[in-house]
């Protein structure tokens, strides 16, 4: 599969706009003033994206760049132009591409790209574009950077050197809108689809299909120009990543990024094995990153999961449906990037971590913010058993184990669950089942033939299920004396608060 994952890789540094080599600093002395702009902003544009390969040893190479000025538009060719993605790779070779840039507004500049409809890979392989109907992208003179892109291309393929054909991509869809809202700061969507996706492995083994793969992610309140001061030439440096998480509440509000699959089959061949997913979803989101307290989420969910030929899961296990949703909230971002500022500034060595580091006092933080982890949701359907719950542990002063709080558990189908156990474990010892049989033991009964539990983390540090102590439980399961909890603080005597 690596030849598919080559093009996927080039069609994801084209979402980005990294299809473009570095450029020389000078414009050519006869140019007009529209096209000494063209000439600036491809250099910086280039600069920009030579830059982002660098990080990983790539590089970006092409001919002398021609600039054509008229009174409409200006042109600028780059000749010859060759992709490295990375050390030691060997070169995509894309040919000549063709900018066209117009005026769009203040500030704007739409340039329209004309690619060949043929790049050469490695090893003989090439990849074939049957329609561009569109690639386009608006250029901000102001920020020196990209703030809109527009691509549409169709039946997208590689082609190897056999003239076989192991990757095919119906379309091709990648878009991004940024716009100002509050001075100097941007929000928008970028989005990048491939749908009606087949793929081969080099064996010809393993088939995938799949009816659509999307990334959607939208910024929120994006200080574009401080971003970019911040890692101008550094791409790929540790420290100026450092730089940039030190200063994330200043520079962004939300950034928010959901990754979709759908209509996916996985089938191999040899071992007459299938994985099917009528959909998932995973999303990430950061909120109120600039604001005192800020909001960490994370969501999976999938549905039409089925599984054929793989032994490994009982009949009637398959997690057919999940939904899982949970976030940290009431964090205290800003505080502890201020708390962290030695540390963040001085990557840990050999020493250890830099002065300044104080892991007591992030907890300290973290419990006066009243930081918490929220299980939202999690639903797990299966044939024969489900699962459900949801609750929050939060940080707080003198907790044991640091954190206190609960779950409420529903669990449907846990006599099937000991029974397969048993089955699988064919007379030998299984310290599993007995647990099972505990848990099973101190659940209520609830509507739908579910048990129902309530799972609570003192502040003595006790782990209690429906009042039960599953200490002693856990210990007996892995064969050791579970560990006491620690002791809590004790408290000074102050004036109350």
């Amino acid at each position: 599969m690596r030849r598919g994952a080559a093009v996927l890789a080039f069609l994801a540094a084209l979402w980005v706009g990294a299809a473009i080599a570095a450029q020389p600093a000078q414009p050519p002395a006869d140019l007009g003033p529209r096209g000494q702009q063209v000439f600036k902003m491809v250099g910086s544009f280039l600069a920009e994206l030579q830059d982002n390969l660098a990080g990983g040893g790539g590089e970006i190479n092409h001919g002398p760049v021609k600039i054509e000025e008229s009174a409409a538009q200006v042109i600028a060719i780059l000749p010859n132009l060759s992709i490295t993605p990375g050390k030691n790779e060997p070169a995509v070779e894309v040919g000549t591409i063709k900018l066209t840039v117009t005026e769009a507004g203040p500030n704007r500049d739409r340039v329209e790209f004309a690619l060949p409809d043929r790049v050469k890979f490695p090893e003989g392989g090439t990849m074939r574009v049957g329609q561009m109907r569109k690639s386009e992208m608006i250029w901000a003179r102001d920020l020196e950077t990209a703030v809109g892109y527009d691509i549409d291309w169709r039946e997208v393929a590689l082609v190897d050197a056999d003239n076989d054909v192991p990757l095919q991509v119906g379309a091709v869809r990648a878009r991004m809108s940024l716009r100002e809202g509050k001075p100097g700061r941007y929000s928008g969507p970028f989005n990048l689809t491939l749908s009606n996706l087949t793929a081969t492995d080099d064996e010809q083994d393993t088939a995938i299909k799949l009816g659509a793969f999307t990334v959607a992610t939208e910024m929120v309140d994006w200080d574009i120009k401080r971003s970019k001061a911040l890692m101008a030439g550094r791409a790929g440096d540790p420290a100026a990543v450092m730089a940039v998480v030190q200063e994330l509440p200043r520079l962004i509000g939300r950034v928010a990024s959901t990754v979709s699959v759908s209509g996916l089959t996985v089938a191999s061949i040899e071992q007459e094995t299938s994985f099917t997913i009528d959909q998932a979803d995973l999303t990430f989101a950061f909120d109120d990153i600039d604001q005192p307290a800020a909001k960490l989420s994370l969501r999976y969910r999938h549905a039409g999961l089925t599984l054929d030929g793989m032994d490994e899961v009982p009949e009637g296990f398959t997690p057919r449906r999940v939904n899982l949703a949970l976030a940290i909230e009431k964090l205290p971002l800003a505080k502890l990037v201020e708390l962290a500022g030695p540390a963040l500034a001085s990557p840990p060595g050999p020493g250890g971590p830099p002065a300044g580091a104080s892991p007591d006092a992030a907890l300290e933080t973290l419990a006066a913010a009243g930081t918490g982890l929220r299980l939202e949701s999690l639903a797990i359907d299966m044939e024969k058993a489900e699962a459900a719950a949801d609750g929050v542990l939060t940080v707080k002063h003198g907790a044991a184990f640091t954190v206190a709080g609960g779950f409420d558990i529903k669990l449907r189908g846990l006599d099937a669950v000991i029974k397969q156990l048993k089955e699988d474990a064919e007379g030998e010892p299984d310290p599993t089942i007995g647990f099972l049989d505990a848990v099973r033991k101190t659940g209520n009964p609830s509507a739908g033939g579910f048990l129902a539990y309530r799972l609570e983390v003192t502040m003595d540090g006790r782990v209690l299920l429906n009042g039960t102590d599953m200490m002693p439980l856990v210990g007996a399961m892995s064969g050791d004396t579970p560990p006491k909890a620690p002791a809590p603080e004790p408290r000074q005597k102050g004036p109350r608060k």
